[in-house]
């Protein structure tokens, strides 16, 4: 069974905990402020979810994003005569 690493950052303990289990304490001191030391933690290598993300490079709403929407009431832009 895969496990996750996790450091205690009250006391510096290291301790693996498997996945499903919750959100972990420290079995040295019981404190919840602990954060994960695995070498992938938070990364999805391979598989769905690899991409760039949704959105990246999409620019600002529709359009092209081209300066859509900068120097309304700043006194920025095109001025009436």
């Amino acid at each position: 069974m895969a496990v996750r690493k996790f450091k205690c950052a009250s006391c510096g303990a290291e301790f693996e905990e498997p996945y499903g289990t919750g959100r972990p304490v420290c079995p040295k001191c019981g404190s919840s402020d602990v954060y994960r030391i695995d070498e992938n933690a938070g990364r999805n290598i391979g598989g769905r979810g690899a991409g760039l993300g949704r959105g990246l490079g999409r620019g600002m709403g529709r359009g092209s994003g081209m300066g859509q929407g900068l120097g309304r009431g700043t006194g920025l832009g095109r001025r009436r005569r």
